[in-house]
């Protein structure tokens, strides 16, 4: 019985410095995120009218768009939404990556209503958008070395425990026939 617990000891002990060491591994640094909503009231408008509206933002440190979300409602109308810095502006839809200097920046939102409207019809907007420090790096979004690191380390408890209930029956095997 001391042997089948040596063996047993002696597969699981490895098994935990691997699953040890490979989910210290997988440990990431994850950037501090800022998340800043983002929403468009325009009150009521005119078939055909276009009407814009800014939105400043401030970024207090030189940071890095991670993520960007729109939602609209209501009718079926024409939106043109940017950040815009000193120098430039860059549509919503290709944000994510851009680095911002820290300061103050505007989000433009432009609206034009169609031309056939219905009595009482609405637009709305609003939406997000995501800052991380401009030097951090994305955290990992799926699988990762951990999960991995776990299915190693269970893989290799249970063969632990296959090769020691080999063992006892193979000695038992031979004690039955001497």
């Amino acid at each position: 019985m001391t042997i089948c617990f040596r063996r047993a000891l002696g597969t699981l002990v490895p098994a935990m410095i691997i699953g040890a060491v490979l989910g210290a591994a997988s440990i990431a640094p994850v950037a501090a995120t800022v998340a800043q909503p983002v929403d468009v009231n325009l009150q009521t408008m005119l078939p055909g009218e276009s009407r814009a509206v800014i939105q400043e933002v401030t970024v207090s440190q030189r940071a890095r768009v991670a993520a960007t979300e729109w939602t609209t409602a209501g009718v079926d109308a024409d939106w043109n939404i940017r950040l815009c810095t000193d120098t430039d502006c860059t549509r919503w839809q290709d944000l994510v990556g851009t680095t911002l200097a820290s300061g103050t920046h505007e989000i433009r939102a432009t609206i034009t209503m169609p031309n056939q409207l219905d009595q009482g019809a609405t637009a709305s907007a609003s939406g997000s958008i995501t800052f991380i420090e401009a030097d951090a790096t994305l955290p990992s979004t799926g699988a990762t070395l951990a999960s991995g690191a776990l299915g190693a380390g269970i893989a290799a408890i249970v063969g632990g425990f296959v090769i020691v209930l080999i063992a006892r029956r193979r000695r038992a095997q031979e004690e039955d026939e001497s």
